[in-house]
């Protein structure tokens, strides 16, 4: 046995304290000019600008982790030339490069580089490099990807990856699916497996169309009863609920006792064409009284669904007893479909001045000569509640048309560098939440520490709370218009969208602001497309119990 060195204390202080200093954060051994290197290229990269003398000098670079950030800063940059230049990287001798050189093309949106995808796969040996270009292919989309995605789910190896790629085609790029009974009844096959080919073949499921003639409904029965993970399970229940003439129910009802609160959610919504039927009908009504509002609203929703008229005297009748304006919000969207008059009708005798989404959708939705006077008390309550949680409210809502936000400077990447280092305390009226950052997002988590150090978030309200999907904040208006008068540019990496993971909100590549959301289930569809920045680190129970309309308190910035 080799004798063990005393080491004195004051040297192990020392050694925690240079940890802790924030450098490079691929490398603590680069020299100065690679370390310029590396902060010229973030700062092109939020900058969407090619300095092609930077960026030679970085993929060219002999570590691994510089061409890595040099070949992802390309790709957010996108482009034509940015795409050709990155193509040669598929030939490097690091696998890691490879990955993200692969990653890289699929954001890049240039779809002519399926081609050399497709050939660069045919001689890659790594699994792990392998999978990250089928996720590429299903960003891309184009019927050549289609078609060798459906042949890549018949390989065990990279089955999980394939089944993620096509549901991400779907989402994207729905035309170009080549949807067969093969796919069908492997996607179904590969949900009763384990782990991420349960998941990822049941979020394909959901997100694929089904003609009618492939619907074996004992197989999906099979499928719904095998799935060991809640959230496969879920997933699976809501792919369900999307099979055109189900005839038989039973299966999703006996869902509505499982311990998963995600999948009684998706029962809730699955039932929707079989409310007419008496037993379906009492349980939806049972849990309008009974469950909590998540549920509450999901099955309020699930009643709306149907002609009869007795069903909304039924709701209406019981929204009298609604606490929490949830439930009311529910009820006044699926009513404005159904008659626009009495749904503005039974609001105005229903709203009141903390009601304050629902406040401003309904504003939003009465006619400004109709309904003058009720348009300026509503206003009214808006502006008293607003001032106070400290909202930054407008005199009016903002017209449908969205206006134009110019983009942010770029800052120097000296401020931006020790972001992941520092977290913020969330207090909502629900409790506490403690968000850490990612360095993988660096300039978006610094901008939303700025907006959290000027006191933006503090009462900026919870305006769209969608259960077992996302819990989206960071806005004043209440109605999800309001933003922060920029736009900052998108930073997306290889970090899925698994719950307690935060990500930017936005309209479209590069439109982010103030607006964030946190995933309460995995998100497959919006990995690859949206920026992740942080994580709830401590206090996720508290995400999922956050409502329509609820607000943030305060937010500040903690040390690490």
């Amino acid at each position: 046995m080799k004798k063990i060195a005393f080491v004195p204390l004051w040297v192990c202080l020392l050694f925690m304290l240079n940890a802790c200093v924030h450098k490079a954060p691929e490398s603590q051994s680069f020299s100065p000019q690679t370390t310029a290197i590396i902060e010229q290229l973030y700062t092109q990269a939020d900058r969407r600008a090619i300095n092609w003398s930077i960026f030679e000098q970085g993929l060219g670079d002999s570590n691994e982790e510089v061409r890595k950030l040099a070949v992802l800063s390309l790709g957010r940059i996108g482009g034509a030339h940015a795409a050709e230049r990155l193509s040669l990287m598929l030939a490097d001798k690091s696998a890691v490069v490879r990955a993200a050189t692969a990653l890289a093309l699929g954001i890049s949106a240039e779809p002519d580089r399926v081609p050399l995808l497709i050939q660069a796969y045919s001689t890659e040996s790594t699994v792990t490099v392998k999978k990250e270009m089928l996720l590429a292919l299903g960003s891309l989309g184009g019927k050549t990807a289609a078609q060798f995605l459906n042949l890549q789910i018949l390989r065990d190896d990279v089955a999980d990856a394939a089944a993620q790629a096509i549901g991400l085609l779907a989402t994207w790029h729905r035309n170009d699916l080549i949807v067969t009974p093969s796919l069908y009844t492997r996607l179904l096959k590969l949900s009763a497996m384990q782990k991420t080919k349960s998941l990822n073949a049941a979020f394909a499921l959901t997100r694929i169309p089904w003609p009618k003639d492939y619907i074996d409904e004992s197989a999906w029965e099979l499928a719904i009863n095998s799935a060991q993970a809640p959230a496969a399970k879920a997933l699976l229940i809501k792919a369900w609920g999307r099979l055109p003439k189900v005839k038989g129910f039973a299966v999703i009802l006996r869902q509505m006792s499982n311990s998963s609160i995600a999948v009684r959610i998706e029962a809730i919504r699955a039932l929707h064409g079989f409310v007419d039927q008496p037993q379906v009908k009492a349980m939806l009504f049972d849990c309008v009284d009974r469950c909590k509002p998540a549920l509450a609203a999901e099955a309020i929703t699930a009643l709306a669904n149907t002609a009869s008229p007795q069903v909304f005297e039924q709701l209406s009748a019981r929204s009298k007893n609604f606490n929490y304006q949830w439930l009311k919000v529910s009820l006044f969207d699926a009513w404005l479909k159904r008659d626009r008059r009495a749904a503005l009708q039974w609001s105005l005798n229903h709203v009141s001045p903390e009601d304050v989404v629902w406040l401003a959708k309904l504003i939003k939705e009465l006619d400004k000569t109709e309904y003058q006077t009720e348009r300026s008390r509503l206003l009214t309550w808006l502006q008293q509640t607003a001032k106070h949680r400290q909202q930054r409210w407008k005199h009016e809502l903002p017209e449908a048309k969205e206006p134009e936000y110019p983009a942010q400077s770029t800052p120097d990447y000296e401020q931006v560098a020790p972001i992941n280092l520092l977290k913020v305390e969330v207090v909502t009226n629900r409790g506490t939440m403690v968000f850490g950052f990612d360095k993988h997002a660096p300039y978006t988590a610094y901008h939303f520490i700025q907006r959290v150090r000027d006191g933006f978030y503090n009462g900026s309200l919870f305006s769209r709370v969608i259960p077992n999907f996302v819990a989206q904040g960071g806005e004043h208006q209440g109605d999800g218009s309001g933003h922060v008068g920029y736009t900052i540019r998108e930073e997306i990496s290889s970090l899925s969208h698994q719950p307690g993971t935060i990500g930017m909100a936005t309209i479209g590549k590069d439109t982010g602001g103030a607006q964030f959301f946190i995933n309460l289930a995995p998100n497959l569809h919006l990995d690859r497309h949206y920026t992740l920045f942080g994580k709830v680190i401590s206090g996720f129970d508290v995400a999922q119990s956050l409502q329509l309309g609820d607000w943030i308190v305060t937010a500040r910035v903690v040390d690490s």
